[in-house]
């Protein structure tokens, strides 16, 4: 294994009990995300799931356990995916899952947007959401799958019937507006 985080310093004074360095074992990794609580059922142990990791790197990790509880705040259920051994990533990396919605068939609206309407250059993907005085608000999302034709879902983060701008400048913030720079052009 390898030291992953150092807790203390030379010349700290530590208790018994404290944690001074935390190991790991870095040729086995494992993805643990709050999975939205109506889309865990989709999912069991053993299975199969898509993932995205921050480099680039696609690959399919197993869902290795499903916490019995649910987040009751938040509404979603903890689950641990196990990666391929060796696979290119490291500890502490953006990871993005995609777990499949069976009771995607149920009625329920679905809200899909373009993929060209993400904010680059951002870690978390995000849009710019219209307000009613023309500017916009920039808006963390949770994605689902995307389709051929260049689309993607929201599964949260916005609503149906909400206005949201496409092509965002890289680097723009809340309160843009169409014609006006973008805080990275107005400084060139």
């Amino acid at each position: 294994g390898i030291v992953l985080k150092k807790m203390v310093e030379v010349g700290d004074t530590v208790q018994p009990g404290q944690a001074l360095l935390r190991f790991g074992h870095i040729k086995y990794l494992r993805l643990k995300s709050d999975v939205p609580a109506r889309l865990a059922g989709n999912l069991q142990k053993g299975q199969l799931v898509p993932v995205s990791l921050g480099n680039g790197v696609k690959t399919r990790a197993k869902v290795a356990q499903i916490y019995p509880m649910a987040d009751a705040t938040n509404h979603t259920v903890t689950v641990k995916f196990d990666l391929p051994v060796n696979v290119k990533a490291t500890p502490g990396m953006y990871a993005e899952l995609s777990v499949p919605d069976d009771g995607a068939n149920t009625g329920t609206p679905v809200v899909s947007i373009p993929v060209s309407a993400l904010i680059r250059g951002r870690s978390l993907p995000a849009i710019l959401v219209k307000l009613e005085d023309g500017s916009s608000s920039v808006r963390l999302v949770r994605l689902g799958q995307r389709d051929g034709a260049g689309n993607v879902i929201v599964l949260s983060g916005l609503h149906p019937g909400q206005e949201i701008y496409n092509n965002p400048p890289p680097g723009v913030r809340s309160g843009w507006k169409p014609g006006k720079p973008s805080s990275d052009d107005a400084s060139d």
